[in-house]
């Protein structure tokens, strides 16, 4: 294996531990800034030539740190996971509407949607990320 191999190594290691460490979202994000600024500082110092290689692993890296994110919102977001947890720890069934109306604030509050009297509208900013899950879906072959 040869340097960039081994840095790429490295880096996606210490990207998991820290997936694994970090309680923190902020936490996690400067790590990961910090792991993979400094996978591109040292093969700089090393002044190695241009390689796919390089591009390929340090994309990887940047995929590997968004899906690590997405895998942590999913986990702490997630109404069934809570449920399960709540259920598990005798907790009453009244937070599945705790649950449930949390992640109606949080998309009032992201701006995903609209409050009209009673009803929830998506707004555009709504539509459009609702547009990308779609199309990653049908990308993955994701049914629902």
């Amino acid at each position: 294996m040869n340097a960039l191999q081994v840095s790429g190594a490295i880096a996606f290691i210490t990207l998991s531990v820290a997936f694994y460490l970090c309680r923190r979202m902020f936490v996690f994000n400067i790590i990961c800034a910090a792991v993979i600024a400094g996978f591109v500082f040292y093969l700089d110092r090393l002044h190695l030539p241009f390689s796919w290689e390089f591009s390929v692993l340090l994309l990887g890296l940047l995929l590997c740190w968004f899906g690590l994110l997405i895998v942590r919102v999913m986990l702490m977001r997630s109404v069934s996971l809570h449920l399960l947890l709540s259920y598990f720890q005798g907790r009453p069934a009244e937070t599945i509407q705790e649950e449930v109306s949390g992640r109606f604030k949080d998309a009032l509050f992201f701006r995903l949607v609209r409050q009209d009297g009673s009803l929830f509208r998506l707004t555009l900013f709504g539509r459009f990320i609702a547009t990308i899950v779609a199309l990653f879906y049908f990308i993955v072959r994701i049914e629902k």
